[in-house]
């Protein structure tokens, strides 16, 4: 083996992780994780770089020969925001499975940030431990404040534009469903004006606590801005199979399939959760004063594109709030004929039994009767632009 250090090894595309692929002149870079472990056998380097997408087959077994070859090296995985979740089990060691990688970016990033705290030093001497470890949980700490809401702890508006293009362009290649949640909180002016801002906040951190419990692990959920949320609700590439791939003449009557039902279950099991819970921050008569209202939009059959799907979900958040709030409703066809989520995902609810001998939708009922206020009606023309630009002016 060499026994001349060569600072970065790269294994995968450039072009798909780095912001500036053009410095890669104190890198070393291999096209595949085969040739990548044969360079770390006779190569020593202290860092090694991986591109996630970029590794065919079994990546938990590859990078484990991959750590056989060069014990010593820092291994990092370069992931999409789709693949965090991948990429955050591979880092996260388990009692009987060690992690296969020590640490993970999220894609695209700057060559540097590849460099060992050494080498970004003017000082010839390298960096202790400490310091070396200070020094990554900075780096750590602008990722996350980056790509994070500070308030809630959820994703922010910038990882979620970012994720539903990747995601979608991922469930086109593999056809599964895709669906995106836009709610708010219905009357969160109010809150603000009779207990304060900061019982406001706690409406904000308590909404998006009970809407993370609801959701899968690998579903995005996000503030966007004010007391308005996402959710994404997607379906992990890896659980497909090719003999669940349909043939290309189905694609017409899968796009004319209703929305997925688990999303629809979920997101109403968190309206009526969020509605039934008791919060003593306000007040005695806490219990079902706090609401939500929302949109469902569903890829392909509502939108094909993040910009169309966000559309959509707008319009349906809208018309709940038209229809008296405290409702989820979903995208029914091109001329916005909507659909109580409570009615849609009746069948999907475990209780669906006893839910059908309900005459009818029961999303207002446990909503007292001053908040069923009416907003402007919508039309099939209008588009979400029209809508009033302040969270708060929807109330």
């Amino acid at each position: 083996m060499s026994s001349q250090p060569s600072t970065i090894l790269l294994i995968g595309r450039p072009q798909e992780a780095l912001r500036n692929p053009d410095a890669l002149d104190a890198m070393t870079v291999c096209k595949s994780i085969l040739e990548g472990i044969e360079q770390a056998q006779s190569t020593r380097f202290d860092t090694i770089a991986v591109v996630i997408s970029n590794i065919q087959g079994q990546i938990r077994q590859a990078l484990e020969a991959l750590r056989l070859s060069s014990p010593h090296a820092r291994i990092i995985l370069l992931a999409k925001m789709l693949e965090e979740p991948l990429a955050r089990e591979l880092t996260d060691g388990f009692t009987f499975i060690p992690a296969a990688a020590d640490d993970y970016l999220i894609c695209p990033i700057r060559v540097e940030e590849l460099r060992p705290p050494a080498a970004q030093s003017n000082s010839p001497a390298a960096l202790t431990s400490e310091r070396e470890r200070e020094y990554q949980e900075r780096i750590r700490q602008l990722e996350i404040l980056a790509t994070q809401d500070d308030l809630t702890g959820l994703k922010n508006r910038r990882y979620l534009n970012q994720f539903l293009i990747q995601v979608l362009a991922l469930a086109r290649q593999y056809r599964f469903p895709v669906t995106l949640l836009l709610f708010d909180i219905d009357n969160f002016k109010q809150y603000n004006d009779q207990f304060g801002h900061s019982v406001g906040d706690k409406v904000l951190m308590q909404a998006g606590e009970m809407i993370r419990h609801c959701c899968r692990v690998h579903d995005v959920v996000a503030r966007i801005g004010g007391d308005e949320f996402a959710v994404v609700f997607w379906d992990l590439p890896e659980k497909k199979t090719a003999s669940s791939v349909p043939p290309q003449g189905t694609e017409r009557r899968q796009q004319q399939a209703k929305p997925p039902r688990e999303p629809i279950f979920m997101a109403e099991r968190f309206r009526k959760e969020i509605a039934a819970a008791r919060f003593a921050f306000l007040g005695p008569q806490g219990r079902g004063r706090l609401t939500i209202s929302g949109g469902l939009a569903s890829f392909p059959e509502d939108g094909k594109t993040a910009e169309e799907l966000l559309n959509r979900a707008d319009q349906a958040l809208f018309e709940a709030k038209r229809q008296g709030k405290n409702k989820i409703m979903i995208i029914g066809d091109k001329n916005s004929n909507y659909t109580s989520a409570s009615k849609e995902g009746a069948s999907s609810s475990p209780s669906a039994a006893s839910d059908k001998t309900q005459k009818t939708d029961t999303s207002t009922q446990d909503q007292p009767a001053d908040e069923l206020k009416e907003t402007d009606s919508i039309s099939s023309s209008q588009s979400p632009s029209s809508r009033p630009a302040s969270p708060e002016n929807k109330l």
